[in-house]
Formats: structure tokens, C-alpha cells, sequence
């Protein structure tokens, strides 16, 4: 990934996206609003007890770097629900943990805090998808669920899609001191003897499973426990803000 900033936003780009035509992403780090205290600075989430008219602020920031129509953020459930977004959607409030649309000028993000966030692009069906992907989420593959969705509405086949896997918790940070009772069986040979589970790999190859070619998926490989300068971790703070990860399809130029 590659850091840039914009005034005083800073965002990661995935270098599979970056040089492709129709579309913008950017994973927000934490520099950049206007919260306080534990929420500092560009905290995206009413959820979590920051003042509402500081989290408005930040997510207007967020979308203006992006210069979208509409700004959809769902309401995250953490299970495998992946809805369709059309015009006026944002209008509305969409619970789920994964969005997809082929509509340009709407931009898909969600929240994250140690949990995953993914974002899809196809490039030959022109569709983009943003997904939020905790444990629980992994535990039901929410990633094929999104594959899925997205041959469903728009025909897309896996092996065009590119994914961008975001900053998140980290192998050595992921312990899970339960993880029989959490995890099915077949994941748990990804859990070393210290009960920490790779997520990265976990996610990479469930994606690799569903016909993702693997040079098309990108790992950001930063662990949001340990950079809490940059990102919000609820494992490492428990009150904290949250990141943004999000997608567009651009305006025809």
C-alpha cells in the first residue's frame, strides 16, 4: 500500500487499484477531523459515544476527498449480509456488512477497528464492493457471500475481481482463548500455539478459494493493535473511534 495525504487527511492506497481507470479508493487513517479525547481525530461512527456533530464533520471531510453524490455506510451487523446499492440509497439506513453497486458517483464505505474491511473491484463489469469483515464474518465467509452477491446482480466471476484487504488486527495480536467454541474446525489450523489466529492468511485463502486470483489480492499487513498512531483499535483501547475504508466508481472523464 502507499500513504498520501491531502491536507491533513492521510490515506492508504491498494497499488492493484491505484493505476485502474473508473475507480478511487482510500482507507482513511485517524489523522485528519475534528474529534477529541479517545475519538481524535477523523472518528467515522455515531455508534461509539463521540459527538454527532464531530462525526458529521468527519465524514463530510471523507467524502469530499472523494467527491461523491451519495455516501452509503452501513449499519454493520457482523454476519454475511451483502446488500445491492442503487441511487438514493443513502437516504436510507442499509444494515448489512458488505455493499456492492455498478453505480458511478456512489461511494461504498465501512467502518473498522481491528476488523477487516475489504474492497472489490471488477474491472470488466465495472462493480465495486466494500465489505466489513470481523471473525464472525470470516467465520461465515462473508467474502464468498460477496463473490456471490456480485455474479448474482452483475454477472462478475472471481477470477476478475481485485481485492484490497485493510489495515486490521495482526497475527501476533489475535489471540483467541476460545477459539474451538468461535471457530469451525476447518479453521483451525491458522491458530499457532499461543490460540492467535492469522487472519491475513485466513482471508487470503478463503478469497483464493472462491477463484480470486491471488495476484489480484493485497494484504496491507498493518496491524491496527500495534499502530495505534494511525488507527483506532477496540482490542487495544475498548473506547476508541473508527477507521473508513472505502470505493467509487469515478464520473466517466
Amino acid at each position: 500500500m502507499e500513504v498520501s495525504e491531502d491536507k491533513e487527511i492521510q490515506v492508504m492506497h491498494y497499488e492493484r487499484l491505484m493505476d485502474r481507470e473508473g475507480v478511487i479508493h482510500a482507507v482513511f487513517s485517524r489523522h485528519g477531523g475534528v474529534s477529541e479525547g479517545e475519538f481524535a481525530s477523523l472518528n467515522c461512527s455515531y455508534s461509539v459515544g463521540d459527538d454527532p456533530r464531530r462525526v458529521a464533520e468527519n465524514r463530510m471531510r471523507m467524502a469530499s476527498y472523494f467527491g461523491c453524490r451519495e455516501f452509503v455506510i452501513p449499519r454493520l451487523v457482523h454476519g454475511d449480509v451483502v446488500e445491492v446499492v442503487e441511487k438514493g440509497d443513502s437516504k436510507r439506513v442499509i444494515v448489512a456488512d458488505g455493499v456492492i453497486t455498478d453505480v458511478e458517483g456512489i461511494c461504498l464505505g465501512v467502518s473498522f477497528a481491528d476488523c477487516q474491511t475489504a474492497l472489490f473491484y471488477d474491472p470488466i463489469r465495472h462493480v465495486v464492493g466494500s465489505v466489513h469483515a470481523g471473525w464472525r464474518g470470516l467465520v461465515q465467509n462473508i467474502y464468498a457471500r460477496t463473490l456471490e452477491r456480485m455474479f448474482e446482480a452483475f454477472g462478475c466471476l472471481a477470477q476478475d475481481v481485485i481485492v484490497g484487504i485493510s489495515p486490521s488486527l495482526g497475527p501476533g495480536q489475535s489471540e483467541f482463548i476460545h477459539y474451538k467454541r468461535e471457530f469451525s474446525r476447518e479453521h483451525w489450523g491458522y491458530v499457532d500455539q499461543e490460540n492467535r489466529i492469522d487472519m491475513w492468511k485466513l482471508a487470503t485463502d478463503q478469497l483464493v478459494g472462491c477463484g480470486v486470483m491471488r495476484e489480484n489480492i493485497e494484504v496491507a499487513g498493518v496491524c491496527t493493535y500495534l499502530n495505534g498512531k494511525d488507527y483506532f483499535s477496540y482490542r487495544r483501547d475498548r473506547v476508541c473511534g473508527r477507521n473508513m475504508s472505502a470505493i467509487m466508481l469515478a464520473f466517466p472523464s
